[in-house]
């Protein structure tokens, strides 16, 4: 189903048998605005935050004061807004960007974006797609990104999805992970620390706004009402938590890299002229 406003354009996946369903903001970078499996809400539509669910390419997170060098090339990102963050780049360049029907079924559909023109800060040609698939009980996102340029260049990928709890306090993340990253006053990462998280913990009191570099390719939550598995195809895993003031949610967000990884080089990857690199996230309910 296709809603068309004058500035909206979003596509619902249904499977009214199972009382599950996706909705996808067009206009928006493809942003999931809406998923529910087997009655369960999983991320809400009310939740209004910025880049909420937003596809973060070519770099998840920050670029440290939106500079970079490439190649013995200096590039200069657009740096945030005042009320996010004017200090650095954020979040990629693609979270705002209209994307447009490649292929269409009842339980899947597959959007492309084209950068045709050349980028400020990232002066490089490429496509990227995004397929959604829904069954009864499993959320799927695959991302294929194609160099078109004939230069190669640097990239990251990552998603920023809330996931809606009834009770932050009592809710439980289980993941594997024996580092994480320190951050100055603008959170950019200039350091790690040790830790030791194998299982799962109770969130508490406690407040997020930290990266991780895990060891395993899976993140369970566990909420009052439901029990999810996000899993991940990428072999170099890292995890951005950030709980919002409201604490309705929690941002659980899978990276390929850490922040500022155009300067830094950790997980970070260099695609070649006409070459395709794919990534699948996976959603699951468990437990139903």
């Amino acid at each position: 189903m296709i809603d068309n406003t004058e500035h909206i354009k979003t596509i619902v996946l249904k499977n009214q048998e199972a009382n599950t369903y996706a909705e996808v903001d067009l206009s928006f970078g493809a942003a999931l605005k809406n998923l529910v499996l087997q009655g369960e809400t999983i991320i809400s539509k009310h939740n209004k935050k910025p880049f909420a669910s937003s596809i973060l390419f070519p770099f998840p997170n920050r670029i440290k004061n939106g500079e970079y060098k490439f190649n013995d090339e200096l590039y200069q990102l657009e740096k945030g807004s005042p009320d996010i963050d004017s200090h650095n780049a954020i979040h990629g360049l693609v979270f705002n960007k209209n994307f447009t029907i490649e292929r269409q079924t009842e339980n899947e559909i597959a959007l492309t974006y084209s950068q045709q023109t050349l980028e400020k800060g990232f002066p490089f040609t490429f496509d990227i797609s995004v397929t959604y698939t829904l069954t009864m009980s499993v959320f799927h996102i695959e991302v294929v990104v194609v160099n078109t340029d004939s230069k190669a260049f640097p990239f990251a990928l990552g998603w920023h999805p809330y996931f809606e709890t009834s009770n932050l306090e009592n809710s439980e993340l289980a993941i594997k992970s024996t580092e994480k990253f320190l951050v100055d006053d603008r959170m950019i990462p200039n350091g790690k620390t040790a830790i030791n998280w194998n299982d799962f913990e109770t969130i508490n009191n406690q407040a997020f706004d930290d990266c991780f570099k895990l060891s395993s390719n899976e993140i369970q939550l566990k909420t009052p009402d439901y029990q999810i598995k996000i899993s991940s195809s990428s072999k170099n895993n890292y995890l951005q938590l950030y709980t919002p003031e409201d604490r309705q949610s929690m941002a659980i967000e899978p990276q390929t890299a850490p922040a500022n990884c155009f300067n830094t080089q950790e997980g970070l990857q260099i695609l070649q002229p006409d070459d395709v690199y794919k990534l699948q996230w996976t959603v699951e309910l468990e437990g139903k």
